[in-house]
C-alpha cells in the first residue's frame, strides 16, 4: 500500500466515522490486512467480545459504496469518454480513468472524494 492510499484510507475513514472515532470506533491502519482495521461496539463475537473488521474502500465494493451512501457521493460513469466522474459541493470535480474495471474507478474516486470530505473536517 502506497503512503497516499494510507492517507486516502484515513480521511476517508475521518469523513466515514467523524465524531465517533475515539468515542465510539477505532480505527488502526494495518500494514499487514493493507487496510484499516476498526472496532465498534456493535461487531462482536459470540462471547461478548469486540472483534476488529477490516475496512478498504479502494478495494472492496460493499466498503465503497457503503462509504459513497453514507456521505452521499454519486459517481458518474461515462463508458464512451473512460471517466468516472464525481462532483463535490458546488466547485470540486474529480475524475478517474477506467483502466478495464469500472468498479475499480468507482471504488478509487469514491474513496478520494471521500479523503477530500474528510481533509476539510476539524
Amino acid at each position: 500500500m502506497t503512503e497516499d492510499d494510507k492517507e486516502l484510507l484515513r480521511l476517508a475513514a475521518k469523513a466515514y466515522w467523524g465524531d465517533e472515532i475515539d468515542d465510539v470506533v477505532s480505527i488502526e491502519l494495518s500494514e499487514y490486512e493493507n487496510a484499516i482495521l476498526y472496532m465498534h461496539p456493535d461487531n462482536q463475537d459470540h462471547n461478548g467480545k469486540d472483534v476488529a473488521m477490516r475496512w478498504n474502500p479502494l478495494e472492496e465494493d460493499g466498503d465503497a459504496f457503503g462509504l459513497a451512501a453514507k456521505l452521499n457521493i454519486f459517481p458518474e460513469v461515462d463508458d464512451e469518454m473512460g471517466w468516472v466522474t464525481v462532483v463535490i459541493g458546488i466547485q470540486q470535480i474529480l475524475q478517474q480513468k477506467i483502466r478495464g474495471d469500472v468498479l475499480d474507478a468507482c471504488r478509487i474516486v469514491i474513496t478520494r472524494a471521500a479523503a477530500e470530505i474528510g481533509r476539510k473536517m476539524p
